[in-house]
């Protein structure tokens, strides 16, 4: 896992993932994600899957780069769209406690601190804020 983050990609490394701050070169990967939120992602991504290897995009920008899409056809490279994936499956992943999110979990906050949980959702390091809603009815 590459990233710009050490303390999210400890997150990884605790998983026993190995993860590194710089990008290894090209053409190394079979499988490489785009999960940047950069519209610079998807030419990164074409740097470091090998010819014949797979790109999953899972970023939406509003913006991206120009790309060269003959390194697509050339190197035969498989693009794969994915916006949100099999919900069934994560939320059994979730139930069964397969998946522990926790850690993602920068802060909660209660919905009538809405506008201060956006801000500190902007501050650096934070990954996930939550909004505790209550039930109404109660």
């Amino acid at each position: 896992m590459v990233g710009k983050h050490r303390e999210k990609l400890s997150l990884l490394e605790n998983k026993g993932i190995t993860t590194t701050l710089t990008y290894p070169g090209s053409d190394l990967f079979d499988i490489v994600v785009d999960a940047t939120g950069s519209p610079h992602g998807l030419g990164l991504a074409l740097d470091l899957v090998r010819p014949g290897g797979t790109i999953i995009l899972k970023t939406t920008v509003a913006q991206r780069e120009n790309i060269d899409l003959n390194r697509i056809v050339i190197d035969e490279i498989t693009l794969i769209g994915s916006r949100c994936g099999p919900f069934t499956t994560a939320l059994h992943a979730l139930s069964s406690k397969a998946v522990d999110v926790r850690p993602l979990i920068s802060k909660v906050f209660s919905i009538d601190e809405g506008i201060k949980a956006l801000e500190y959702a902007g501050s650096p390091g934070v990954i996930k804020v939550l909004l505790r809603i209550k039930n109404s009815c109660q």
